[in-house]
């Protein structure tokens, strides 16, 4: 995966972060360490969201590797904002078994 010029650094960038954070977090709210915060999870999506939209005004590439390497790192955010939506599920279902 090459991501070619300024704007596929950053959106390789920007997805980075996130699968690790989040689970960082997950397995600190399952040992007690942190309380299940949706806030925590949502924040965390940023990521994702921010380089699928960096991705949307750049879909016109010159070459067809930039847009294959495009298509791929829309294709990673989209998986990554599944996972946090999956994350955001998690820390709802925590919640509300630390409530009861």
């Amino acid at each position: 995966m090459a991501a070619r010029g300024p704007r596929g650094a950053w959106r390789l960038a920007l997805l980075l972060p996130h699968p690790p954070l989040s689970l960082f977090y997950l397995f600190a709210m399952r040992s007690g360490r942190v309380p299940p915060a949706i806030s925590v999870a949502v924040a965390l999506a940023v990521f994702p969201a921010l380089s699928l939209l960096l991705g949307l005004p750049g879909r016109a590439a010159e070459t067809p590797d930039g847009r294959r390497g495009s298509r791929l790192l829309t294709a990673l955010a989209i998986v990554e904002l599944l996972w946090a939506f999956v994350c955001i599920a998690i820390v709802n279902v925590a919640a509300v078994w630390r409530l009861s």
